[in-house]
């Protein structure tokens, strides 16, 4: 039984109609594909590009959001 099962998923198409239906098929999927492989792609860029960039401060070099200890000056110590 469990041959005859196997046997009736792995059949192979047969006619011309089955043939030209399993290619079509065979295309969709790698329409499909195509499509969301480059719709990843574009949101990767898009995500990169909209990331702000922060502003390093012009007095000391550091970035004002990351607080350094050792740094006296007043754009780490603003509340």
């Amino acid at each position: 039984m469990l041959r005859a099962l196997s046997a009736a998923w792995l059949k192979f198409p047969e006619t011309k109609e089955e043939k030209e239906m399993l290619k079509r098929f065979g295309y969709s999927l790698v329409i499909v594909g195509a499509l969301v492989l480059g719709v990843g792609v574009v949101n990767s860029v898009l995500a990169g590009t909209a990331m702000a960039e922060e502003k390093k401060c012009d007095k000391c070099g550091h970035a004002p959001s990351k607080a350094e200890k050792d740094c006296k000056c007043e754009c780490h110590h603003k509340h």
